[in-house]
């Protein structure tokens, strides 16, 4: 690629915390949202995969999400640890979960 102004476009990341009480924080943001990357704890998800779907879902629904066609990445951290849980379960338990058809694709990255 030999577009400068392509590499040199700044890029706004907001880190919005997956705490329930902080969930909030996503409707300041919904308006502006140029793609989601929405991280999964690989070491907890068997202990919490339903908060996590139920999460993962209401992203995927939002309204600003569904009419901007925002992309979304769903990536697994702490995968290095020893009870974290492999990305094809993780991916697999999620669209269990979610089974609905948002017209999204799930792209996973561990």
């Amino acid at each position: 690629m030999n577009d400068k102004r392509a590499l040199s476009k700044p890029v706004l990341v907001i880190d919005i915390p997956g705490h329930e009480k902080l969930r909030f924080l996503f409707l300041s943001w919904e308006q502006q949202l140029g793609g989601i990357v929405f991280v999964v704890d690989a070491a907890a998800f068997s202990r919490n995969f339903r908060q996590v779907a139920e999460y993962l879902y209401d992203v995927l629904s939002n309204e600003h999400v569904v009419q901007g066609r925002v992309p979304v990445l769903v990536a697994c951290n702490k995968s290095d640890l020893p009870d974290a849980q492999p990305a094809h379960r993780v991916q697999s338990t999620l669209e269990a979960e979610l089974y609905v058809d948002l017209g999204f694709f799930f792209f996973f990255f561990c």
